[in-house]
């Protein structure tokens, strides 16, 4: 879609809950879009969009939306605009008066575990003040905001996400580095520091997990300060100013090399590039991954994960396959365990006539084995080793195409 109503204005951030679309733009001004959802004849999704509404903030200064943020359990809509924090209506746009001015402010956050957005409890906002070496907690009471404590940190919050109590907070000065904090408890500890030169991000991956950018690496970290998983090596010349996690997969954007790369999560490599200069924005919005230009807004939409796993058969990309499809059969096990062991078998029986087609018999051998293939699908094979009385009619040629065992030569 592309936002045309202003031409000198350009996309700073968006947010959405929904099928609302929130832009906030560089000169203050919030647009409202209803997106509609449609298949097009050959089966593609096409999205429509239309204005519903829009707000300027900050008056006559009009300076870039910082952030932008749609509380979906509250019907409400942040928005930091020059430090202030404002607070309007989702379905109408309607600015509120919360009581206090919330403001010199450098970033904030909200609980993004929606265990905790839909409970009964109040809700909270975490905000960074810009020179104190502090960040301090509100709830929201229908329009209004309240103070309830404050919390010490070393250097002033450059950047923070939320899971439940834990608050992982990017501090800024010489000596960057990151930080959690237990808000119910109130203590904190270190995590690890970053590159001076780089951009400090957090984003919270899923329940008691955060993606923080350390540099040349993207380091995962637990609510406990502990990595459960390799770091990811961004690459060379790739200075990234964000990245996102949609399972299984890390989305980093680099504004300076103008590429956006998709890592492997499972073994940590980088499975995709796609350029994208003159970009904007990038984030992780509803489970779906979001990219903006200048006028111009991109739903990046990921295949379905075994679609991806034929994919990487197809292209013989064999163990990557494997560990994809043990991640779907993982997922699939708890809604159905028969179909899972099925799918798994199917899949490395596949994979283990690749790799015989191409000499692999080692990691052939092994896979045949896991798959519980009939050994007679490979003596069938070799000719004349059946014997002439036996019935037997393979079941597995569709999945390869070796007409015999000879045909594995021709090969090499």
């Amino acid at each position: 879609m592309s936002y045309r109503d202003r031409p000198r204005t350009e996309v700073e951030c968006i947010t959405t809950a929904d099928r609302s679309l929130y832009v906030g733009t560089a000169d203050g001004l919030i647009v409202f879009y209803q997106l509609e959802e449609n298949l097009s004849p050959l089966g593609k999704t096409i999205y429509q969009s239309k204005v519903k509404g829009q707000i300027q903030l900050g008056g006559d200064k009009r300076k870039p939306i910082q952030q932008l943020t749609a509380v979906s359990s509250q019907r409400r809509l942040l928005a930091l605009v020059d430090g202030l924090l404002y607070l309007m209506n989702m379905s109408t746009l309607e600015l509120y008066d919360t009581g206090q001015r919330i403001q010199k402010l450098n970033c904030y956050c909200i609980n993004e575990s929606k265990s905790h957005q839909s409970s009964a409890g109040p809700f909270e906002v975490i905000v960074a003040p810009q020179r104190r070496k502090q960040i301090q907690k509100y709830t929201l009471s229908g329009e209004r905001f309240g103070h309830v404590k404050d919390y010490s940190i070393p250097e002033p919050a450059h950047a923070m996400a939320r899971d439940g109590n834990s608050v992982c907070v990017a501090l800024s000065g010489q000596d960057g580095k990151y930080v959690i904090i237990n808000i119910h408890e109130g203590n904190m500890f270190d995590i690890l520091s970053y590159e001076p030169g780089s951009t400090p991000f957090v984003r919270r991956m899923g329940k008691g997990e955060f993606l923080v950018n350390a540099g040349s690496f993207g380091i995962t970290t637990t609510i406990s300060g502990i990595s459960n998983r390799p770091p990811v090596e961004w690459g060379s010349e790739f200075p990234p100013k964000a990245a996102t996690y949609v399972f299984p997969y890390i989305v980093a954007w680099s504004q300076e090399a103008e590429v956006i790369r998709v890592f492997n999560l499972i073994h940590q490599k980088c499975v995709q590039e796609i350029p994208f200069n003159n970009g904007r924005y990038m984030s992780e919005l509803s489970g779906k991954l979001y990219a903006a230009r200048d006028k111009s807004i991109y739903l990046l939409s990921a295949m379905p994960l075994k679609e991806q796993v034929n994919d990487l058969l197809e292209r013989e990309l064999v163990e990557e396959a494997v560990l994809l499809a043990e991640t779907v059969g993982a997922l699939e096990a708890s809604k159905n365990p028969s179909a899972a062991v099925e799918y798994m078998n199917a899949v490395k029986l596949k994979a283990a006539f690749i790799y015989l087609a191409t000499g692999s018999f080692s990691q052939a051998e092994t896979l045949l084995h896991e798959s519980g293939c009939d050994p007679r699908e490979v003596i069938v094979l070799f000719e004349g080793l059946l014997p002439q009385s036996s019935t037997f009619q393979p079941v597995a040629s569709h999945l390869h195409s070796l007409p015999s065992i000879q045909a594995i030569g021709q090969c090499f």
